[in-house]
């Protein structure tokens, strides 16, 4: 790599360092780091990839309105939870009457079978007074 006139002298750096106090080897690492840092340096290419201040404004009024419709969703999980738990809740209730229905029902049948076996033998007993002993 070419030298130019405003090109960083890790030389030069190390030595001051080095007679600052630094160790030889402490000066020569730290000079070199910076040496390399200018390497790293950001170029007007690079800067022309930042986002300008209107642009992060625009991204902040954004996430603001992701933010609220969040906040109208996590409202809407709320009340869909409420609504599932009501809903559990009237299928238990209904369990419950179906089960009393179904004791009812059974009920009826052996109502049912007796008032007919009854039935039978009241048919049974006019016959035989109709029709005679049998």
């Amino acid at each position: 790599m070419a030298m130019t006139a405003s090109a960083f002298d890790t030389l030069t750096t190390a030595r001051d360092l080095e007679a600052a106090g630094f160790e030889r080897r402490q000066a020569e690492a730290v000079a070199s780091a910076i040496g390399n840092a200018g390497d790293r340096s950001a170029t007007k290419a690079d800067l022309g990839q930042l986002a300008t201040k209107a642009e992060l404004g625009t991204v902040k009024a954004e996430l603001g309105t992701v933010r609220a419709e969040l906040g109208t969703v996590k409202a809407d999980v709320r009340d869909i939870k409420a609504d599932n738990k009501a809903i559990k809740a009237g299928i238990a209730d209904l369990r419950t009457d179906i089960a009393g229905l179904k004791g009812r029902i059974d009920g009826a049948k052996w109502g049912l079978g007796l008032f007919l076996g009854f039935l039978a033998a009241l048919g049974i007993a006019i016959a035989a007074r109709i029709f005679g002993a049998f």
